[in-house]
């Protein structure tokens, strides 16, 4: 029984992490706050192991007369009480050291940009990275390896989508099946209304429906202006002037001159541009 409560002792790694690199003072409290926990643990196992000493004598002298009823019971009663104890312990131990992992696995947005398409459409797209740190895994554990870290920080089924009130991309979700460390990856989506920021919405290990809210930077694969009119056509009598007119977008932070020109009309015909904004 003493051997098989030895095993639950869970000891630290030593302090090959915090000689290699320094920890920051979130890591420190962290670190702190796991030794105590195990050091909790430690101090359960050895009163268990008390306990059951006194209560495997205390039966012995009970079943051989030398002790009353009321003590042996006392005795087995204080040896469940260090038996829940050490169960506690370990739950404590085992949530403060979920709780780390789950602070240390991040998923970030590390670009959102819209534009248009070639056929006009307002397009986005989403960048994300799995920016898990690789210093507060191994406050858990020092000794983890580079594989094991990869592992154990490896976000699988992420699932995102659009919101600005109601959700505005389509698809109106889409999984990411995997993001190792490091690692990015960029969505798009068409925007069902036109919005200058949205709320992004991710769903991943138990994150439910975590908003992160962005303005939209404007940029993509749009070169050109795209050119838009509400006429379809435009008549008017001879020797009179008539109007079309015409909206130039294009979405994107870079400045760029461009210059505009009308092919097909007969020579007679003299046109002009007119910029309304100026």
């Amino acid at each position: 029984m003493r051997e098989l409560l030895a095993l639950l002792v869970l000891c630290c790694a030593g302090a090959t992490w915090g000689q290699a690199q320094a920890l920051t003072r979130q890591q420190l409290l962290d670190k702190l706050q796991l030794q105590e926990r195990q050091q909790r643990l430690e101090q359960a196992v050895q009163s268990l192991e008390t306990a059951l000493d006194e209560l495997q004598t205390t039966r012995s002298l009970y079943d051989s007369g030398f002790v009353a009823l009321q003590t042996f019971n006392t005795t087995k009663n204080s040896y469940e009480e260090a038996r829940l104890q050490l169960e506690e312990a370990e739950i404590l131990l085992e949530e403060t050291t979920l709780d780390l992992l789950k602070n240390a696995t991040r998923i970030v947005v590390r670009d959102a940009r819209k534009y248009k398409s070639k056929d006009g459409k307002s397009m986005v797209d989403i960048t994300l990275e799995n920016a898990s740190d690789v210093r507060d895994a191994l406050v858990v554990d020092p000794s983890l390896t580079e594989q094991d870290l990869q592992a154990l920080l490896r976000v699988e089924n992420i699932f995102v989508s659009l919101r600005a009130g109601p959700i505005v991309g389509e698809p109106y979700e889409t999984r990411i099946s995997a993001l190792d460390v490091g690692e990015q990856r960029t969505l798009t989506f068409r925007l069902l209304r036109d919005e200058d920021g949205v709320s992004i919405v991710l769903s991943y290990l138990d994150v439910e429906d975590e908003r992160i809210p962005v303005i939209l930077r404007k940029g993509g694969q749009q070169e050109l202006p795209s050119i838009n009119s509400a006429q379809f056509s435009q008549t008017g009598e001879l020797q009179q002037t008539v109007r079309f007119d015409l909206t130039l977008e294009r979405l994107s932070d870079e400045e760029r001159s461009f210059g505009l020109a009308v092919i097909g009309l007969p020579r007679r015909i003299i046109h002009s541009f007119v910029d309304n904004s100026a």
